[in-house]
């Protein structure tokens, strides 16, 4: 299993897709990163598709409640 997202389009869209379910829920980076340890920055970097960790990735998607079969390709 990859440890990195690597493809640009793909963070892209799953940072939107995080961000978005985020927002939805008024939940701020402060808030996300003082209930799951993920820093802001890693947060904004995520949300923006600069960087995602498969472990960070997971840990977001269980906060936002958002599947993350429907973010990435697990096959």
């Amino acid at each position: 299993m990859k440890n990195r997202i690597d493809t640009k389009l793909e963070r892209e869209r799953i940072g939107r897709a995080i961000k978005a379910r985020r927002n939805e829920l008024h939940i701020t980076m402060r808030q996300m990163e003082a209930e799951t340890g993920i820093a802001r920055g890693a947060i904004s970097r995520m949300e923006t598709g600069k960087d995602i960790y498969v472990h960070t990735l997971i840990v977001a998607c269980a906060y936002l409640d958002l599947k993350i079969s429907l973010l990435i390709d697990v096959r």
